[in-house]
């Protein structure tokens, strides 16, 4: 549950992350007068998967087993820091 959550919020945001990696490395003045702007320039010249979605397979290949790590480490702590405070208690 924790990795498909955190695979449908990557391609939710993905489009947001191609565009403030857009304006962080256009040098000189901005290319995009706005999100709004950049959103629709890059969907008219390069389209969705070659524009927004570009590389978003390699991100899914980090984000799985980081998300699954990251979820199965966090209920392995919680386990330990509450079952340790109940036994002490």
């Amino acid at each position: 549950a924790g990795s498909s959550a955190g695979l449908f919020a990557l391609t939710f945001i993905y489009p947001f992350d191609v565009i403030r990696r857009r304006y962080q490395t256009h040098r000189g003045g901005s290319k995009y007068p706005s999100v709004w702007a950049a959103l629709t320039t890059i969907l008219r010249e390069e389209g969705i998967s070659r524009g927004l979605y570009r590389g978003l397979s390699l991100n899914y290949i980090k984000t799985l087993p980081n998300v699954a790590i990251y979820m199965s480490l966090y209920d392995l702590l919680k386990l330990r820091l509450f079952s340790d405070k109940e036994s002490n208690d």
